[in-house]
């Protein structure tokens, strides 16, 4: 169970003297658990959505991480990170292309198909672009 439920019905057991047998359906006590559970619904949801979100930026650095293991945590000179960075530019290319291969001709691209475009396509643009959105207060400042 998440915790504000948990310690809703803890606060409820007590001053009632044991455990919640029943509840009537409008009390304040019910109406109490009930915004509980709201609650911990929506802070797991949030969670989620974070976790979501943070999930390429993850991916990204336990490429690098694995990167500098494979040199033995030795620093890279500037030629081997940008063939890593291209490397992980073109990680989708070959799945994209042997995909758009496969396909019959005629046929629409598949959902796989239009969401490995859209992944390399973002990379492509953020290689372009750099990976840090310029903060715009401090340009105008």
């Amino acid at each position: 169970m998440a915790k504000t439920f948990e310690k809703e019905r803890k606060r409820i057991a007590k001053k009632k003297g044991g455990k919640i047998e029943a509840l009537h359906a409008n009390s304040r006590n019910a109406k109490r658990l009930h915004t509980a559970v709201i609650r911990d619904d929506r802070l797991k949801a949030l969670a989620a959505a974070r976790k979501k979100q943070d999930k390429p930026l993850i991916r990204r650095t336990r490429f690098f991480l694995e990167a500098a293991r494979e040199n033995e945590l030795k620093p890279l000179d500037e030629a081997a990170v940008q063939a890593k960075i291209l490397e992980f530019v073109g990680q989708h290319n070959e799945e994209y292309e042997e995909i758009k291969k496969t396909r019959r001709a005629g046929r629409p691209p598949s959902t796989r198909e239009d969401l490995l475009k859209m992944a390399i396509e973002a990379l492509e643009t953020e290689h372009k672009n750099g990976f840090c959105k310029p903060n715009l207060i401090t340009m105008t400042a």
